[in-house]
């Protein structure tokens, strides 16, 4: 009866433990970027030497915790859609009808800073984007 009683109660606290949400690591990484970002310096060469320049009233766009993002145009007017992140992609799925390949940046972290780097249109010469947080 012992016995019984013990068991009856360790399956009870065992059933009432509720398991740690799993979170992905996608979301994991992606986290961080979550936020409003404002584009501050741009890397680009038309030839000669890339070096980076500062950007005044540079492009804004948003990544929402949802996993989607908004005011991030790349060509024409679509600007909206969902995004995955990794250590060193960010991966954008717009929501165009005519288009929907993921678009892919190289990622890096510099400081408070994320410098983005197109990886699906391949520039002919350097180009590298700054963007800082500028909100939640």
């Amino acid at each position: 009866m012992k016995n019984s009683l013990l068991l009856f109660v360790s399956l009870f606290l065992f059933l009432a433990c509720e398991p740690e949400e799993q979170v992905s690591e996608s979301l994991k990484t992606a986290l961080p970027l979550v936020g409003q970002w404002k584009l501050v310096e741009q890397k680009v060469s038309i030839g000669g030497p890339a070096t980076w320049q500062k950007v005044d009233n540079g492009d804004a766009f948003t990544l929402k915790e949802d996993g989607s993002f908004s005011n991030l145009q790349i060509f024409g007017d679509c600007g909206t859609g969902t995004f995955e992140a990794t250590d060193d992609e960010l991966i954008l799925t717009y929501n165009c009808a005519d288009d929907t390949k993921p678009f892919t940046y190289a990622l890096r972290r510099d400081n408070e800073a994320i410098i983005l780097s197109p990886k699906t249109v391949i520039c002919t010469e350097t180009c590298e984007y700054k963007y800082q947080k500028t909100g939640e």
